[in-house]
């Protein structure tokens, strides 16, 4: 079968070029890995990347790509060849034998795509028969998505029944450990490198031996942070300071100084991370919302998300157009009937209506509402589902009814905070055997004081990893590994033992 080897580097990032493996970068990589398949190559990237892949392979060099762009590069390239198998260009451990043994079996079966599932992302090729691309190019006319890892099996599975596919499994499937061995940002990086230094190699024996054997190196650096920006807080029946004796709208705020120095921070060791406000308390309760909108968007690469109940805005048309493109709202309802609302909410139904209403007309794409599931509500949410799907599918301009369309609901778990608050839960959703906590793993917690916690459950300070301002995030961070470590050892601190948000996953 005569195939070209087509490396997708259009999203190549710093983290791609740098020698951390043998004095090797994961290009480097890539490049001695097409060696090792002796296969035409074939690389599609932005100009200033073009010179991180040797000149004898051709190219596709375009200022932008989106899928459309991707599917007319691929049916371009594979013209004459029998089938095209893509690879990642910042992938350090790609493996030939995996390659090699998928393209037989693609051969062998008549196969139009093969794809591998249960390794991490980024090990193995996806193979495309070339007498496909073509149907494949029309399903994706006019798709302006960015190229993501999973670009090409979002247009296969527009019409996968028309296509012949074959899955080449893992031995052991670590899909549960969400890994994407590339090096395209830092978090992932440093999950290479850690595995590498481990001693792994570019097999998939030693890939899948090494993970299971060293858990406490897949934590690399947080991609989600929470920041108490203010302590004041709309009352839930759900919210763990309802009933301890605290006035929920006399507010304590973290400066905007202070708040811009967290942020810096937090960026500097983790550009991609996410920074969420206000942890345990609501945005409305603070007074510098503008100034702190104006801090959010002067960081344009940066992802931030704003929760709030939606009560008690003085002016939400004026905050919503004041919002940055980098700034995604939540909106805390948990119900859209005024009587349910109440029983969990308390008063302010017309202004949390209002708010949503507002904010989802003003910035349609920056707006989610949301309900945490509970027994209060779980017969009224399919309703609450579909009412916003559709007001958000018809400001947008989607079809209100059509399956699978973007829906802008977010239904959240019931959070009992490790037996602090009656359990509310329709059901138990927590695993049967149970594995090392996500949040320990990837998230980091700051208090408006600048104290790291361990995790939003530590309400009582048990866990304190350091404090932002005295001792930095990478030493706070650092606090946080031997607790990392432990779960994976199937120890648990006491808190941890009673907590039910292990599996939950935030970004």
């Amino acid at each position: 079968m005569n195939t070209l080897c087509i490396v997708n580097g259009t999203e190549v990032s710093e983290y791609a070029q740098l020698g951390a493996f043998d004095g090797e970068s994961a290009c480097d990589r890539v490049r001695r890995y097409v060696d090792a398949l002796s296969a035409p190559a074939h690389v599609i990237c932005k100009p200033a990347a073009r010179a991180l892949y040797p000149d004898a392979w051709s190219s596709d060099v375009r200022e932008s790509w989106n899928i459309a762009g991707l599917f007319d590069a691929l049916r371009q390239a594979g013209s004459g060849y029998d089938a095209i198998f893509v690879v990642p260009g910042d992938a350090p451990f790609l493996d030939p034998e995996l390659c090699r043994t998928m393209i037989e079996k693609h051969e062998k079966y008549f196969v139009e795509y093969s794809f591998a599932d249960g390794f991490p992302a980024a090990v193995s090729p996806e193979i495309l028969s070339t007498r496909i691309l073509a149907r494949l190019a029309d399903l994706a006319t006019g798709d302006t998505r960015a190229v993501g890892r999973d670009a090409i099996f979002s247009v296969v599975q527009k019409d996968i029944n028309a296509f012949d596919v074959e899955t080449e499994i893992s031995a052991v499937d670590l899909r549960m450990l969400r890994i994407t061995l590339a090096c395209n940002t830092r978090n992932n990086f440093v999950v290479c490198k850690n595995l590498h230094d481990h001693g792994m190699l570019s097999s998939t024996a030693s890939i899948i031996e090494t993970i299971e054997k060293n858990g406490a190196a897949l934590r690399g650096v947080p991609t989600y942070a929470a920041i108490q920006i203010a302590d004041g807080f709309i009352p839930t029946v759900y919210d763990p300071f309802a009933n301890d004796g605290r006035d929920a709208e006399t507010s304590t705020t973290m400066p905007v100084d202070r708040v811009e120095r967290v942020i810096d921070e937090v960026l500097t060791m983790s550009p991609e991370c996410v920074i969420a406000m206000s942890l345990y308390g609501d945005v409305v309760r603070y007074t510098a919302i503008e100034e702190l909108i104006a801090v959010c968007a002067a960081r344009p690469n940066a992802s931030f998300i704003f929760e709030t109940a939606g009560v008690g805005w003085e002016n939400p048309d004026r905050v919503a157009k004041a919002s940055a493109e980098n700034i995604s709202w939540i909106v805390a309802l948990d119900a859209d009937d005024p009587e349910l609302y109440r029983a969990i909410r308390g008063d302010g139904y017309d202004d949390a209506i209002g708010f949503a209403e507002t904010f989802m007309d003003i910035a349609p794409e920056h707006t989610w509402v949301q309900a945490t599931r509970m027994k209060l509500n779980e017969e009224h949410l399919d309703g609450f589902f579909r009412r916003w799907s559709e007001r958000y599918r018809k400001r947008v301009g989607l079809d209100p009814s059509a399956i699978g369309t973007p829906s802008h609901v977010i239904i959240q778990k019931h959070d009992h905070y490790c037996g602090r608050l009656p359990d509310r839960r329709v059901c138990d959703l927590s695993p049967v055997k149970r594995y090392p906590c996500w949040h320990v793993k990837r998230d980091v917690n700051i208090l408006l004081d600048g104290t790291v916690v361990l995790c939003r459950e530590d309400l009582d300070r048990e866990h304190v990893l350091g404090n932002i301002f005295r001792d930095g995030i990478e030493a706070a961070w650092s606090g946080g590994a031997t607790y990392h470590e432990m779960h994976v050892r199937g120890a648990y601190p006491r808190l941890c033992e009673k907590c039910d948000e292990y599996y939950t996953f935030n970004f």
